[in-house]
């Protein structure tokens, strides 16, 4: 597989985690909705790259993640926060 290609499934990966409200893609297409906020204008509020966004979409939404900052969930560690 391809660069390109990859990139075109982790992108639709991405979407598709936006549909589902275990994963941080879920409250972000709710939050933007409502506020009213293109793609580029979120990332810029999370303080991330648009690279990231798709990373973000796909962390799981843990209650003991409350409160990590976006970098460390968009991090080294999966998409999954691992505690304080």
């Amino acid at each position: 597989m391809n660069p390109l290609d990859k990139s075109a499934l982790f992108e639709r990966a991405s979407r598709r985690a936006s549909l589902r409200p275990e994963y941080l893609g879920w409250v972000l297409v709710r939050y933007a909705d409502a506020e009213r906020k293109t793609d580029e204008e979120l990332a810029e509020l999370l303080a991330a790259s648009m690279q990231d966004l798709p990373r973000l979409r796909l962390c799981l939404c843990w209650p003991s993640c409350q409160g990590h900052s976006t970098r460390r969930c968009a991090g080294r560690n999966g998409g999954r926060c691992r505690g304080p």
